[in-house]
């Protein structure tokens, strides 16, 4: 017999909300985790984060929006959990 093994498979789409806990990376000054909306949509390749603390300038939720979505490891993310 000869044993086939699945690639895994990911979700096509993802909108979620998650508490970023260390903000230092995105130079946010944030005292408690920021809340941060991300959308993924494998068909166009693309991934959208919103920071939805509004107590943080515009500004830096644009920078940080950016950063995130050069930086974030996505498969890692939905490896590790």
């Amino acid at each position: 017999y000869i044993l086939k093994i699945r690639a895994r498979e990911y979700p096509k789409k993802i909108m979620t909300v998650f508490d970023l806990k260390d903000c230092s990376l995105l130079n946010l000054t944030a005292e408690s985790p920021t809340r941060v909306m991300l959308f993924y949509e494998e068909k166009e390749n693309r991934k959208h984060f919103t920071i939805l603390d509004r107590s943080i300038p515009e500004n830096l939720r644009a920078a940080a929006a950016s950063w995130l979505e050069k930086n974030f490891d996505l498969n890692s993310a939905l490896c590790n959990g």
